[in-house]
């Protein structure tokens, strides 16, 4: 026999909300307090719009913060591939004999490291940026040359960029946690709600065949779902009219 399932994802506790008050509307005064209590009426008028509205915004934070974090993604991108070829031209400069290998230390590598910087974690990018950043300004104040193709100031536009989009992201993610905490809030409310709806639905239909309960019940969202092996059940056909005259 089938039996009766609440929803466990949200897009399922809108769906039944939305059920059970679009039936509610749908039905004269009389006839839905037949089914449900005014309790439950109002309880479904209050959370169905208001769930919905958290739902939303929390689809629409979520797409904000994947936007974020796709732009940060090729900022990083961006930042990784600048940083990593200033410390690979300056390794060329030193092999040249234009740059003394003791420069190295000025970006706070050892001097006879003349491998380029790990830079697979995005904080391993931001610190060698910010690295270039000072060691550049020390070496050219010692009367260095300033670096070309990439320069320290391209390095630095890129990581100023990155570092916007960081922030933007951040907050992207902040908001999206604010607003999926608004939603987890309501959802103890919105199952109550929902379990009250179907106790009541199918208390009013007790005295209809299981099959019949069943029908009636799924036009006000209640859901029921099979056991392994069970045959789908079946609609009760309407009694037939009689014909006139008898």
């Amino acid at each position: 026999m089938p039996f009766r399932q609440l929803p466990s994802s949200d897009a399922g506790r809108s769906q039944a909300l939305n059920a059970a008050k679009s039936k509610a509307d749908s039905s004269t005064t009389n006839a839905a307090q037949q089914v449900i209590t005014a309790e439950t009426r109002t309880a479904l008028d209050t959370l169905a719009p208001l769930f919905n509205k958290e739902v939303l915004e929390r689809g629409t934070a979520l797409s904000t913060q994947s936007a974020a974090s796709t732009a940060l993604a090729k900022a990083v991108v961006s930042l990784r591939t600048l940083v990593s070829h200033y410390f690979q031209v300056m390794n060329f400069a030193i092999v040249r004999g234009e740059i003394p290998a003791a420069a190295r230390a000025l970006y706070q590598i050892d001097v006879g490291d003349e491998s380029v910087p790990t830079l697979g974690r995005e904080a391993e990018v931001d610190q060698w940026a910010r690295r270039i950043a000072e060691g550049e300004k020390a070496r050219t104040d010692a009367g260095g040359l300033p670096m070309a193709m990439p320069s320290a100031a391209q390095v630095a536009a890129a990581y100023s960029d990155f570092t916007a989009k960081q922030q933007v992201q951040s907050d992207s993610k902040d908001h999206f946690d604010k607003e999926q905490g608004d939603v987890v809030n309501l959802r103890e409310k919105v199952d109550d709600t929902i379990r009250d709806t179907w106790d009541e639905v199918e208390f009013a239909f007790r005295r209809e065949e299981p099959a019949n309960l069943r029908r009636k019940a799924r036009e006000w969202g209640v859901v029921y779902a099979l056991r392994p092996g069970e045959p789908a059940e079946s609609t009760p056909a309407p009694a037939p009219t009689p014909a006139p005259g008898t």
